[in-house]
C-alpha cells in the first residue's frame, strides 16, 4: 500500500507537485527523490502543495526542506503550500515554518511570488 503519492504537472514553466496521504520514515526518501526527479532542469520553479498532506513526521520535515535546498542550489525557487485548514498546519505553526516566506496559503500565491522574483 502507497502510503503518500507525488502528482506533478507543469503550468506555465513551473512545476506544480502536490502531495496526498502521510510521509513519514518508512517512505520521506522516495517521496523526496520523486519530488526531485519531478521537477526538470528547465523548469523556473515549483510549488509544493501540502493541502491533501494528512501526516508528516519528523523525517518526513527533514526531507521536504532536504529538497528545498537541493533546488536552490540548481538555482530553483521553491514554495510550499499550506493552508490553514490543512491538518499539518498546527505542526508547521509550532515549529515556526508557517511563517516562513516561502510557505503560502495557496498554490497561486505561491505560483505567482515565483513569477515575480525572477
Amino acid at each position: 500500500m502507497e502510503l503518500a503519492k507525488v502528482a506533478a504537472s507543469l503550468e506555465d514553466g513551473l512545476i506544480i507537485a502536490s502531495l496526498s496521504g502521510e510521509i513519514d520514515l518508512s517512505n520521506a526518501a522516495d517521496i523526496a527523490e520523486r519530488l526531485y526527479r519531478a521537477v526538470p532542469h528547465s523548469a523556473q520553479g515549483v510549488v509544493i502543495d501540502l493541502s491533501d498532506l494528512r501526516y508528516i513526521d519528523s523525517r518526513g520535515i527533514h526531507v521536504l526542506l532536504q529538497v528545498l535546498e537541493r533546488l536552490d542550489v540548481r538555482q530553483q525557487d521553491a514554495r510550499l503550500v499550506l493552508p490553514e485548514e490543512s491538518p499539518l498546519f498546527r505542526l508547521f505553526v509550532i515549529l515556526s515554518i508557517d511563517k516562513s516566506p516561502g510557505v503560502h496559503r495557496t498554490v497561486e500565491q505561491a505560483a505567482e511570488r515565483i513569477r515575480t522574483q525572477t
